[in-house]
């Protein structure tokens, strides 16, 4: 009997220092995880200890001139180390601390951990079944889209692309009821809602989405999805950060 006791002792332990093992080590290395990002000239985000905060305050901002920062640009395939500076925008430097020129979207990277960003390749929708359903669903007869995408991209790591599709018809020129902006992806023929604004027409109401960028904020295999939306004659352009779990998509910061 005390021989049972003793193997089953043993086992409990090596369950346990396995859980660590393959669980806990992992979940320990994340929780020292830190990270700052930029979008573009929109939101300015840090991340530590698994939590968010949202960075606004002009003077909060101006602690990161002179910090380095890893630059992801969807017009340049190379990631560049620049220095920033806050003026009416960021601008970056070299080592040497001169001005450069930079031009188009941009994503900035400051963290103690090797993050992987992607950004998606849209392009015109060809296959409209899952629109059709989605429109349907959301009893929309509207078909004059201003935008009109989709992508693939695998974001839960199971090596299988999902498709992603992006529609709008914001600041269109005809006389439509709706302005709707939606946006959703399909997995084996299942629709997973991401986005969806709809409201009566008044002019030039609603807004323009598209992905800003893919990023595996916490190093895991499963990519969280930045999307912006633009408004009419609006400098400062809504962003969120989407996660993606347990089969739903949920906002877990925005600008």
């Amino acid at each position: 009997m005390k021989k049972r006791y003793i193997i089953i002792f043993i086992c409990i332990i090596a369950y346990g220092l396995a859980m660590y093992y393959f669980i806990g080590k992992d979940n320990i290395r994340r929780e020292k995880f830190y990270s700052t990002i930029l979008v573009d000239n929109n939101a300015v985000w840090q991340y530590r200890k698994k939590k968010w905060v949202n960075i606004n305050h002009y003077s909060d901002l101006q602690k990161l001139n002179w910090e380095k920062f890893k630059i992801y640009s969807k017009e340049k395939e190379n990631v560049k180390n620049y220095y920033i500076w806050l003026d009416d925008r960021w601008y970056f430097f070299n080592e040497k601390k001169e001005a450069l020129q930079f031009s188009g979207e941009f994503i900035g990277v400051s963290s103690n951990y090797d993050m992987h960003i992607s950004f998606p390749h849209e392009m015109k929708i060809e296959n409209d079944t899952y629109v059709n359903q989605v429109l349907k669903e959301n009893g929309l007869e509207e078909r004059d889209f201003t935008v009109e995408n989709t992508f693939s991209f695998d974001i839960d790591h199971d090596n299988i692309e999902e498709n992603f599709y992006i529609i709008s018809n914001a600041f269109t020129d005809l006389p439509v009821e709706n302005i709707f902006s939606i946006v959703f992806m399909e997995k084996d023929e299942f629709i997973y809602p991401i986005y969806t604004d709809i409201d009566q027409n008044r002019g030039f109401n609603g807004c323009r989405p598209y992905v800003s960028a893919m990023l595996d904020i916490e190093d895991d295999g499963i990519y969280e999805l930045i999307l912006s939306c633009g408004e009419y004659s609006v400098d400062k352009i809504q962003t969120m950060l989407y996660q993606y779990k347990n089969g739903k998509f949920s906002v877990i910061i925005s600008n």
